[in-house]
């Protein structure tokens, strides 16, 4: 089974997790929470069905405007805020990768701002 899931923001990237979490660990706590909230928002939204085991296929929609655009490894950090948020949701009960991630697949696009995850789930 295939569901899909769309977040209409711009995910914090490794390097403003790595800042936040150099400032102060509550900063990081809060802003950690924050994305997550907004992330769990959307699943709970969209109608996300619980899943034991699932693959994922992550994709990114980051607009080019003017200076140097995020690289696409500082972009996909992200993903763990959308992991965590499955958790809290109760829709994965753990992000462990042997029982219930499989692997990720990431493409990056710069147009939108957002990203798109397909959730195949295993049987």
């Amino acid at each position: 089974m295939i569901q899909r899931l769309y977040i209409p923001h711009k995910l914090p990237g490794f390097n403003e997790m790595l800042g936040a979490s150099n400032r102060n660990r509550h900063v990081y706590n809060k802003l950690k929470k924050q994305v997550e909230w907004w992330i769990s928002v959307e699943i709970l939204d969209q109608g996300v069905k619980p899943i034991k085991s699932a693959f994922f296929r992550f994709t990114w929609h980051e607009k080019l405007g003017r200076g140097r655009p995020r690289d696409p490894d500082n972009i996909c950090a992200g993903k763990k805020f959308v992991l965590d948020a499955l958790q809290a949701t109760g829709i994965l009960d753990d992000d462990g990768r042997h029982k219930n991630v499989g692997w990720f697949e990431e493409v990056f696009y710069g147009d939108t701002q957002g990203v798109e995850i397909e959730i195949h789930s295993r049987p």
